[in-house]
């Protein structure tokens, strides 16, 4: 059995920990086909900056956690509460903590939890992140709506 999944508060001093997360889980796909080089590096650090600042202001810098277990940082998870629902903003496991059941095993208690305070989760999943959205739909997320780039999805109450 894994050690139990905490939640902390990110601190500056994990800027670099969710920055090296957030370059590895690909930020945008149009980046991936440049090569390695000081522009890629400034573009991804741009997109990083804006990511931070954006949904610091749109969900609350509070929402942003560093995923641990065993006190060895994994990944990160942007939640947010609104009026009636729990969002998952974004979650990204470093590549090594990744495939082990980690993530379904924290989804899965989020949403327990947010089902025994009566409430569904909410999240977005961008169109061309597949393994994103199977991944979802695999842990019992419905889509319950659409943009032009993403899916709106939902673990509805039972």
């Amino acid at each position: 059995m894994n050690p139990p999944i905490h939640l902390r508060a990110a601190t500056p001093g994990d800027r670099e920990f969710l920055f090296e997360v957030f370059a590895a889980a690909g930020p945008a796909l149009e980046l991936q086909s440049l090569p390695d080089t000081t522009l890629r590096a400034q573009l991804i650090q741009m997109q990083f900056d804006g990511w931070r600042t954006g949904y610091s202001a749109q969900f609350g810098a509070e929402g942003l956690k560093v995923l641990e277990q065993a006190s060895e940082p994994l990944g990160y998870i942007w939640l947010s509460e609104e009026p009636g629902a729990s969002r998952i903003v974004d979650l990204a496991f470093a590549p090594a903590a990744r495939g082990k059941g980690i993530g379904s095993e924290l989804v899965r208690s989020l949403v327990a939890n947010a089902h025994r305070e009566g409430k569904p989760v909410r999240a977005s999943v961008a169109k061309s992140n597949h393994g994103s959205l199977r991944f979802n739909l695999r842990l019992g997320a419905v889509i319950t709506g659409e943009s032009p780039t993403h899916w709106a999805i939902e673990w509805p109450l039972a």
